[in-house]
């Protein structure tokens, strides 16, 4: 079973190491020498490959050039597309080299409400396999580089993938998806009426984005890189016709929510809002929370601005909460009363610690230029409640017990038939 449930299991490689095993006329235990080569399967591996036929490695390192860091699965159709680019002279098809390579070194599976067909890698250890392996097949990826068809694609070789964001971005099928390193390919410029014109474009259609389905992982606008490098080049052309669809594009509430909603915990939130201020200062003369002032849009009021960063605001500090105060609690140092834990003595513990919680997060909610008026209501402090409950089970419960329960030991090992004084003064209280 220690086998079968090895991290880097694969029928295929278990067939070829048993083929090593007979022909080289291994001694030892055979099941010790494949969790051997599993824990190293580098050489096996490279006898596989070098067998395959040339579209099939071309076909594996088609995905696993589109994969990124976690190496998600890829949509058989984009991987068709990609493949049918190559125009390989061979006797098989994209189909048919799919499923030469399906329940060995690729799966398919289905995902998302569309059911969409997607294949990946059958084993992670395939992945760690040509991460090292393409070094040697740099032929075969300039070949895939230069019949690419996606952004995607190109995404393992940075330099190539900008100079295309720069030169050939209107040419890839999932232009939509990189729709911000355009932009900021684009902000990275002098500026000329056709880039603000495209900036303008390209903003609008962000705002409006439905990003193409390439991978199973999930494909983000990143407004908050947009805004990190407006603040950088500090063009005020491409800063004003930013604001000036914030202020007057039909979805500027939705927009701005959805730019508030990537700011990932609450020193980020902070960041993304001081950004904002000092672009709006510079551009308006008045702080961001001004901005429906000068609006055209009806639906985007100060008091709807306000709403959506208060919510987020509650929502960061809550996990901050959840996450990183709720695990710190510690409550060792809580002198107990003489008739020991009781339910008064908990609920005080208990609310001494809220407000100790509360008072973390009170530096984040006072240091705000909004003015939200967020208070202690506005929390769930039931996970301090329940960390605060098991470190008292714990403190000055069970390890009582614990103790109680050695000392007895202790005393019924013993010789003696009668307590000492020194017993009694040992005994826990």
């Amino acid at each position: 079973m220690s086998i079968i449930h090895h991290k880097n299991f694969n029928p295929r490689l278990i067939e070829q190491i048993s083929m090593q095993w007979r022909l080289a006329k291994q001694k030892g235990n055979y099941f010790d020498f494949i969790k051997n080569v599993l824990n190293n399967p580098r050489k096996i591996y490279d006898e596989l490959f070098d067998k395959l036929l040339p579209e099939e490695k071309y076909y594996l390192l088609l995905l696993f050039l589109f994969g990124d860091l976690s190496h998600p699965g890829v949509s058989s159709e984009a991987l068709k597309r990609a493949y049918d680019a190559l125009e390989l002279l061979t006797t098989n098809d994209s189909r048919q080299t799919a499923d030469l390579l399906i329940g060995s070194w690729t799966k398919s599976y289905l995902k998302g409400n569309k059911n969409i067909n997607f294949i990946g890698f059958s084993n992670p250890s395939i992945t760690d396999y040509l991460r090292t392996k393409i070094q040697g097949l740099s032929t075969m990826v300039h070949l895939i580089e230069q019949h690419a068809v996606y952004l995607t694609q190109l995404r393992h070789d940075r330099p190539y993938f900008e100079q295309m964001i720069a030169t050939k971005f209107d040419f890839y099928l999932d232009q939509n998806n990189y729709l911000i390193d355009r932009l900021i390919y684009v902000i990275s410029q002098e500026p000329s009426e056709p880039l603000v014109t495209e900036f303008q474009r390209l903003v609008d259609q962000l705002a409006n984005n439905k990003p193409m389905l390439i991978t199973d992982s999930i494909v983000s606008t990143d407004w908050l890189r947009l805004i990190n490098n407006l603040e950088y080049q500090r063009f005020p052309q491409y800063c004003f016709h930013f604001f000036n669809i914030l202020l007057h594009h039909s979805g500027s509430v939705d927009l701005i929510d959805s730019i508030i909603s990537e700011a990932y915990d609450i020193d980020e939130y902070n960041r993304l809002l001081e950004q904002l201020n000092n672009l709006s200062i510079d551009l308006l003369g008045v702080t961001f929370e001004k901005i429906p002032e000068f609006s055209s849009v009806p639906d985007l009021t100060l008091d709807g601005l306000k709403k959506s960063l208060r919510d987020k605001k509650i929502e960061l500090l809550q996990q901050m909460l959840d996450e990183e105060i709720a695990d710190n609690i510690d409550v060792d140092g809580y002198s107990v009363p003489e008739h020991g834990v009781g339910d008064d003595f908990i609920d005080e513990v208990v609310q001494r610690e809220i407000d100790n919680a509360y008072a973390e997060l009170e530096p984040h909610i006072l240091n705000d230029p909004f003015e939200k008026e967020i208070d202690m209501r506005d929390f769930d402090f039931d996970i301090v409640s329940d960390a605060v409950e098991r470190q008292i089970q714990w403190h000055y419960i069970d390890k009582v017990d614990d103790e109680y329960g050695e000392w007895q030991d202790r005393v019924n090992g013993s010789k003696a038939t009668s307590e000492s004084v020194d017993d009694i003064l040992d005994k826990p209280l």
